[in-house]
């Protein structure tokens, strides 16, 4: 033995070795959906030595006895988040080596009510007809929040039926549960949209179009019908037999089943039908006048002159119409006096 050293020694570094020891620490065993919490690894290996922090990893998935969602709790730099309310287990691995076999259990329960929901079964109904109403209160990050107060502010065409939405009145309506006794403005209000559609029609109306007393040859004449369910509901595009005309004397055509030409003067009717119950009809009459009244003037003649310098003359005669009548006759821009004879 010299007692010379090696001027450049070789510098050897130990690292822990396989835990056999793992405890899982986090800072809050009971955590608010939104809200964070610190998780921390502890362990040694075989011979005493404290595992380094860099060589774990963190395990979390759901468990215990309400076990939450995948990605309910998530970590993310030794901090774990809550968002979906349920159980989960939080367990530390070593990066090369074994899991915590006793990992820590957090609960995760909802916040503060944050947003109410208004959910219906179907967006839509049937005049008369229902559909269930659900109302949820719901924290910032979604979970349901119970027993919180609620009610429902709806039109006033609209009726509770028990937990179901009811009404008569076709339209479309806009309801949303609300809080019961609290500021509506500290909430977000989900509204929901349901349509009442008319029902099965029960009765029927035609007009004319354009509405008029008489039209003359010629002219386009328009059927407008009018079906309405037992709660007075317009139904749109109600299917019709065809269109009867009476007398069918073959002077007029239909341009489509709605539409119809006369081609002589007369008096006709129309029957409409509904195609799902032909009982149910309406008829409408109307004038065909294509040629202008007569009018006869008796008194004065023709020719006569006025004598005497009389400051008036009385004019008689007579005016017909057999089609749609006389209802005014004017001579020199004043009211005649009419007679039926």
């Amino acid at each position: 033995e010299t007692g010379w050293k090696d001027p450049t020694p070789v510098k050897v570094q130990v690292h822990s070795g396989e835990a056999v020891e793992i405890d899982t620490v986090v800072g809050t065993e009971l955590l608010t959906a939104g809200d964070t919490t610190s998780v921390e690894c502890v362990g040694s290996d075989a011979w005493g030595n404290e595992i380094e922090a860099d060589d774990w990893t963190v395990q979390v998935a759901p468990g215990g006895a309400s076990p939450g969602q995948d990605f309910g709790l998530v970590e993310s730099l030794f901090s774990l988040k809550g968002l979906v309310v349920g159980t989960y287990e939080v367990a530390c691995q070593q990066t090369a080596g074994k899991t915590d076999t006793s990992p820590a259990l957090v609960t995760l329960k909802h916040g503060l009510p944050h947003g109410i929901i208004t959910t219906l079964e179907s967006d839509w109904i049937t005049a008369g007809g229902q559909t269930p109403l659900t109302c949820r209160a719901e924290d910032k990050q979604g979970n349901h929040v119970p027993d919180l107060p609620m009610t429902v502010n709806m039109p006033a065409n609209l009726a509770l039926a028990g937990f179901a939405i009811t009404g008569t009145v076709a339209g479309i309506y806009a309801v949303k549960c609300v809080p019961a006794a609290l500021e509506w403005n500290a909430f977000v209000l989900v509204p929901a949209t349901v349509e009442i559609m008319p029902g099965t029609p029960v009765s029927l109306q035609i007009q004319l179009q354009p509405p008029k007393s008489f039209f003359t040859t010629y002219e386009l004449i328009t059927i407008v019908p009018q079906a309405r369910d037992e709660y007075d509901n317009l139904v749109p595009n109600a299917e019709l037999e065809p269109i009867e005309v009476t007398p069918d004397d073959g002077q007029f055509a239909d341009t489509t089943p709605v539409t119809f030409i006369f081609f002589e003067d007369g008096e006709y009717s129309l029957t409409a039908r509904l195609a799902s119950d032909p009982e149910i009809e309406d008829t409408v009459d109307l004038l065909i006048d294509g040629a202008p009244p007569s009018i006869t003037v008796t008194q004065p003649l023709r020719g006569a002159t006025v004598l005497n310098s009389k400051p008036s003359v009385t004019v008689k005669g007579f005016a017909n119409d057999t089609i749609a009548g006389i209802n005014a006759v004017r001579v020199n821009g004043d009211n005649a006096t009419l007679h039926d004879d």
